[in-house]
């Protein structure tokens, strides 16, 4: 198929590439970290109505704006980095502190005092409306990620490192992770994380594992099923997505995976997650990538 660029004559040639859900099961699953993946992920229902992409402003008043791509900030940001989000978006308050925060009753005033006493300038609402939106975003986001325990480590489990561990099976250093050692450490995640990681999460990475390993004896899938601890309602989907056996190896590809229980990376795949996890710079959160990335390169 072809399509138009605006403005111009030529046609660009273009296709378009249609892909069961199956054949990369786990980029549904993994989080990925950048900016609005992370917002639509952890924020829907909260600040975030990703239906309207309308975000609620804390007052008082209360307020709503929405999230759009006329907004040159979200357009600039929405596929960073949430740590280089942050850091933008804290730089650009620095600057309206430094603008307009001179006189001695500014400088009295909190972050939150100072965008909105600006904001009463006509010129500036926008502006600031639009970064205080992006600061909201960002906070609540941060603020999830700690309540999924993504960024941190509680005993000696950090749920986003583990998730790149068994998406990839690979771990931050670019060695092979043993589907033993990945069984334990998700074992050892659902007790240490007991009481503190919700039952939403807990289906998540047990559905991730089940979704990247090959060979999982019904002993052992049926041992994790009891370690997780599900909800009834997340029970019930997990014995759905059980029952499409979209999770399970196809007959033409077992012989190339053996008997024992093994992790069902590719060799380009592995080879690839390496490379990211040895990148100098690379934030260790994003050694994953969706299989079709490569296909569309």
């Amino acid at each position: 198929s072809v399509s138009r660029r605006p403005g111009r004559d030529e046609q660009v040639p273009c296709q378009l590439v249609i892909i069961d859900r199956s054949y990369d099961m786990a980029a549904t699953l993994v989080h990925e970290y950048t900016y609005e993946a992370m917002a639509y992920d952890l924020l829907d229902g909260g600040v975030l109505d990703v239906d309207r992409n309308l975000v609620s402003l804390p007052g008082p008043p209360l307020r709503e704006l929405l999230l759009t791509d006329a907004d040159p900030l979200w357009e600039e940001l929405k596929h960073s980095h949430i740590a280089v989000v942050k850091q933008t978006v804290d730089q650009k308050v620095i600057e309206v502190k430094r603008q307009h925060g001179a006189s001695q009753d500014a400088s009295q005033l909190s972050t939150a005092d100072l965008l909105d006493m600006v904001r009463r300038s006509p010129e500036q609402r926008d502006a600031m409306d639009r970064l205080s939106l992006h600061m909201t975003l960002a906070e609540q986001i941060f603020k999830r990620l700690e309540e999924e325990c993504l960024t941190q480590t509680i005993g000696t489990t950090s749920v986003g490192l583990l998730e790149q561990d068994i998406a990839c099976g690979v771990d931050k250093s670019g060695k092979d992770v043993k589907a033993t050692n990945l069984q334990s450490s998700l074992t050892k995640a659902f007790a240490e994380l007991e009481g503190r990681l919700s039952s939403e999460s807990r289906l998540r990475l047990l559905m991730l594992y089940l979704t990247c390993m090959a060979n999982v004896s019904e002993v052992v899938r049926q041992k994790l099923i009891e370690n997780a601890r599900l909800d009834p309602e997340y029970q019930d989907v997990l014995m759905s997505m059980l029952r499409t056996k979209l999770m399970e190896v196809p007959d033409s590809q077992r012989h190339k995976l053996g008997s024992g229980c093994i992790h069902r990376v590719a060799k380009e795949q592995a080879a690839r997650f390496k490379r990211n996890a040895q990148s100098d710079g690379r934030f260790e959160l994003s050694r994953f990538e969706p299989r079709v990335k490569e296909l569309l390169e």
